[in-house]
């Protein structure tokens, strides 16, 4: 087989098919071209059915959130005194303190507000891991008594941090680092603004957070 490629009817042959390749190659080009320009309007309207599709059905679900959604009272809603939210400060709120009382452990964060009418959620899968042990604290609620299973709107707070409190079960007395984890459902629904990030806080100190307990102060949520 070699020594035929190699004879002069060979080479004969080798030259002819390169030929032929050489000159259909750009037929081949141009038919490549045609096929894809008509292909990418196709494509093009199955890619805008299905971004329509996924935006009507995140309003659906705005709306339905919306409608069961819970307002913040104006008085109920304390606002943080020293302290500006700025944009591009980051929207992950911050933890702020720990509180051991009496019946349980109430765990305050400072959340950010960038909007003068926005949506809140901490879910009801919030718990306390204890480090050493992996004992769970599932919270109970928010300090006040605003449901849970419920987006929350905050009004009229527009770059400002406020402070929400959530409650969980007593803590022991040698629990002394934890893990704050948000631990989401996937039945859960979000608004379509939220980033579906979870609040959650690895490695925490008690010590580093520990305040003292002033159960006959004004609880807000």
């Amino acid at each position: 087989m070699v020594a035929f490629y190699e004879s002069p009817a060979g080479r004969k042959l080798g030259e002819t098919a390169t030929a032929v390749a050489t000159e259909s190659m750009p037929m081949i080009q141009q038919l490549s071209m045609e096929m894809v320009q008509e292909m990418m309007p196709k494509l093009q309207k199955s890619r805008e059915l299905v971004r329509d599709d996924a935006a009507e059905q995140a309003k659906t679900r705005d709306q339905k959130l919306f409608d069961a959604a819970y307002t913040a009272p104006k008085d109920s809603i304390e606002i943080v005194a020293d302290r500006t939210y700025e944009h591009g400060m980051g929207t992950k709120p911050l933890l702020h303190s720990i509180e051991r009382r009496k019946d349980d452990t109430k765990v305050t964060f400072l959340q950010p507000i960038y909007f003068d009418w926005q949506w809140m959620y901490y879910s009801p899968g919030f718990k306390i891991v204890d480090k050493k042990t992996g004992d769970e604290y599932m919270v109970r609620g928010y300090d006040g008594g605003a449901p849970m299973d419920k987006l929350m709107i905050i009004k009229g707070c527009d770059r400002k941090y406020i402070y929400v409190s959530l409650l969980f079960p007593k803590l022991k007395k040698n629990v002394k680092e934890i893990d704050i984890i948000e631990a989401l459902a996937d039945k859960e629904e979000l608004p379509s603004n939220d980033d579906g990030k979870a609040k959650s806080y690895f490695d925490v100190k008690v010590d580093d957070y520990l305040v003292l307990s002033r159960e006959n102060k004004k609880v807000y949520y």
